[in-house]
């Protein structure tokens, strides 16, 4: 028997699906596993575990070591292209290169660019614990009011 029956919120790029019967918690759309304190995407859209598993919810906030990574390879490139360039005008010092320094330049924005996403982009979810599973769905997708009443029933149900 069906206790509850959530859908994410219209108007939204992403879509999931919360269902809640006696037995099982089921959840379909875009949703990510918690794995060692990493998000990873489901490889299928559905997931499922016992009820009688869970632990509590929980809000995360938490910025992505992919984008950090990314800037700070991005930085020690550009350093690499900026040397590269100093040697380069000095080995051909009766020939143009003022591209050198364009490119130098248009990657020094690029790298300043991307430590701001880096450092100010924060992934925002909803964790939902259980023993085998951690599940978590984007923190905008679900009303507060909804995400209660799925704590409530799934405490009950434990």
């Amino acid at each position: 028997m069906e206790l509850l029956q959530i859908d994410s919120l219209p108007n939204k790029k992403k879509s999931c699906s919360i269902q809640i019967t006696e037995e099982q918690f089921l959840i379909q759309g875009d949703f990510y596993y918690l794995v060692n304190k990493e998000f990873h995407r489901a490889e299928t859209r559905k997931g499922s575990c016992s009820a009688k598993e869970y632990l509590g919810l929980s809000a995360m906030r938490k910025r992505s070591p992919k984008k950090t990574l990314r800037f700070l390879i991005l930085a020690v490139i550009l350093e690499f292209f900026d040397t590269l360039a100093g040697k380069i005008e000095d080995i051909f010092f009766f020939a143009d290169t003022d591209w050198t320094s364009y490119f130098v330049n248009t990657a020094v924005i690029l790298c300043v660019v991307m430590g701001f996403v880096a450092f100010f982009s924060k992934k925002k979810v909803i964790e939902i614990s259980f023993l085998s599973k951690r599940f978590c769905v984007d923190e905008d997708l679900f009303s507060e009011e909804d995400i209660n009443k799925m704590n409530h029933i799934l405490l009950k149900l434990r």
